[in-house]
């Protein structure tokens, strides 16, 4: 369902009802795209109050996210172009490595040299290349993390994924499967950390409750730094291209 809530600013919307649902709730994502999560049954009218009542929110949210894209502007990767990488900006440049090996990434003063095995070639062998050495990059480090907290929460997740998501950073399922994005490569070390740790964090405890937020803090202290850093970057972060 879709809908147009009139105001001074009318504000179009979609509808996403759910039986399990049962109080409303609104979201705004980095393309403008407002959300409203409805329990089953809700009337037409009764959901446009709503949006209406969340008419100055839903405004501020969407200026907020024009200011971050106009301080950070999305990043895409392509030799010769400036790229971050685990929280610094580089100069993207290729290598070649001997046939077999793995991609990989290796800072080198202001650049970033991605070497390639002397087999991927052309366009399609350097994205290959890059998406390889990037998901190389997350999961090693989500691993070492993984080892790093995971005894002292007493957990051990069924099994660690990296996720192609856009928006969703990281999540655990009801399984204790952890999907950590392939994004947070060019997120600082702390912030990976931060993401992996906020996860790892669900398999003791649902949901966002001060009892999470108080075990997260046991383990992470100091989380709120990382944490800011990736709202404050979430759009470039979001945006960041990989292909042409």
């Amino acid at each position: 369902m879709t809908g147009t809530a009139i105001s001074a600013r009318p504000v179009s919307y979609t509808v996403l009802a759910s039986h399990g649902r049962r109080t409303m709730a609104v979201r705004v994502i980095p393309t403008g795209k407002v959300t409203v999560y409805a329990p089953s049954g809700s009337s037409s009218r009764c959901i446009r109050r709503f949006v209406r009542s969340h008419n100055g929110w839903i405004s501020s949210v969407k200026r907020e996210y024009r200011r971050l894209l106009r301080r950070y502007p999305p990043i895409r990767f392509a030799p010769g172009r400036k790229v971050l990488y685990e929280g610094k900006y580089y100069t993207l440049v290729t290598a070649r490595k001997a046939t077999g090996c793995a991609p990989s990434f290796q800072a080198r003063g202001n650049r970033l040299v991605l070497s390639m095995p002397s087999d991927m070639k052309g366009t399609e062998g350097f994205h290959r290349a890059l998406v390889v050495a990037l998901y190389r990059t997350v999961m090693d480090k989500t691993l070492r993390f993984v080892r790093k907290h995971a005894p002292s929460l007493r957990v051990n997740p069924a099994a660690v994924r990296i996720s192609f998501a856009r928006h969703r950073w990281g999540s655990c399922s009801h399984s204790g499967k952890l999907r950590i994005s392939w994004r947070l490569a060019t997120a600082p070390p702390s912030v990976l950390e931060y993401v992996v740790v906020h996860e790892l964090c669900h398999l003791r405890q649902r949901g966002h409750s001060r009892s999470y937020w108080r075990i997260l803090k046991s383990v992470l202290p100091g989380y709120e730094a990382p944490r800011r850093w990736l709202r404050e970057h979430s759009l470039q972060l979001s945006g960041v291209c990989i292909h042409e």
